[in-house]
């Protein structure tokens, strides 16, 4: 075939009998169950000149869920990259705003399915790139992320997307081969004035008390120290883990879930394990004292502890108690 990948994006934008996604729709007369067709997709869209109504079509697809138990959010964040390079710039700002605003508690973990799947997070961030970088200058690209990031909610998509732009700039460990500065998506002055933005975001989740339920919090937690210093998350640890609950949630946070696939598996096999050096560099704690604390928790249960929590909490004692590789063979202790 003298066609490329980039062709079925173009074929599923045009409905071509030939793609994929599309031909069983030709062939049944019907679209699968939960997917999205043309002409809902095109009246979700045409929604998007307003940020209210666009955030409450991005809120109902989040609740409805197809056979797979994955939402049609996610179906429509995957069929929506095929639909930016068409998007009218005065709906540019309605579409981001609704993105910084509730995209973090429209993130399920449901929708992870597969080796290379990305995430609800990754997929958003891939729709904020494609229109943004429809915009020529470095300072258009600049102004319409403040203006839609200035009053969201969203403390983790936003400080993500940041995150992300200060990579390109050689933060975060990114330092090799980096574009020259114009060919960036934002220059450095527009980057520093991103992350105060950023920040004040974060401060302002710390003073209504939901910075801890934004989804994967301890990214937050890492930006927080290299964008300010390690003075602010440490001090906001030390006041969430007084309780148990917030001490939960904080090991909650550290919480990752390894996949590893086998040649033979229909289904990947799940280790967790808990960042144990993470967990002390914000609470400053020792490793002793965490594990010891999560043990308590677990035997006082003075708290209601979900599935997760008490996952979360053994996994801690664990990985201090009785470390591992990353082949479940034991290590020796940490010094």
């Amino acid at each position: 075939s003298m066609h490329g990948a980039d062709w079925l994006s173009e074929w599923r934008r045009f409905c071509r009998a030939c793609s994929p996604e599309v031909f069983d729709r030709y062939f049944m007369l019907s679209i699968p169950p939960g997917d999205i067709g043309a002409a809902e997709m095109r009246s979700i869209l045409s929604s998007a000149s307003n940020k209210e109504s666009f955030t409450a079509e991005v809120l109902r697809l989040s609740k409805e869920r197809r056979p797979d138990n994955t939402t049609r959010l996610r179906a429509f964040w995957e069929r929506m990259e095929d639909f930016t390079k068409d998007i009218p710039r005065e709906n540019f700002l309605p579409i981001l705003e609704a993105i910084f605003d509730v995209g973090d508690q429209v993130v399920d973990a449901d929708n992870d399915v597969g080796m290379f799947d990305f995430g609800d997070d990754t997929r958003m961030g891939r729709i904020v790139y494609q229109t943004i970088k429809r915009l020529p200058t470095q300072a258009e690209r600049a102004e319409l992320l403040f203006a839609a990031m200035s009053h969201g909610r969203a403390v983790h998509r936003i400080v993500s997307e940041v995150a992300v732009l200060g990579q390109e700039h050689g933060k975060f460990g990114e330092r090799s081969e980096l574009k020259p500065e114009p060919e960036r998506i934002v220059g450095s002055d527009e980057l520093a004035k991103l992350e105060r933005l950023a920040l004040a975001r974060i401060h302002a989740a710390v003073d209504e008390d939901r910075l801890h339920r934004a989804p994967d919090f301890w990214r937050i937690l890492v930006c927080w120290a290299q964008w300010e210093n390690e003075d602010g998350p440490a001090g906001f640890v030390k006041t969430l883990i007084e309780s148990d609950r917030g001490f939960t949630d904080f090991v909650l946070t550290l919480l990752n879930e390894g996949r590893s696939w086998g040649m033979t598996d229909r289904v990947a096999k799940s280790r967790w394990t808990v960042s144990v050096k993470t967990a002390v560099q914000f609470s400053r704690l020792t490793e002793e004292a965490l594990a010891d604390r999560a043990e308590r928790i677990l035997k006082e249960r003075h708290i209601e502890l979900s599935q997760r929590d008490t996952l979360a909490l053994e996994t801690l004692v664990r990985d201090v108690r009785d470390p591992v590789d990353d082949f479940g063979r034991p290590r020796r202790r940490r010094e």
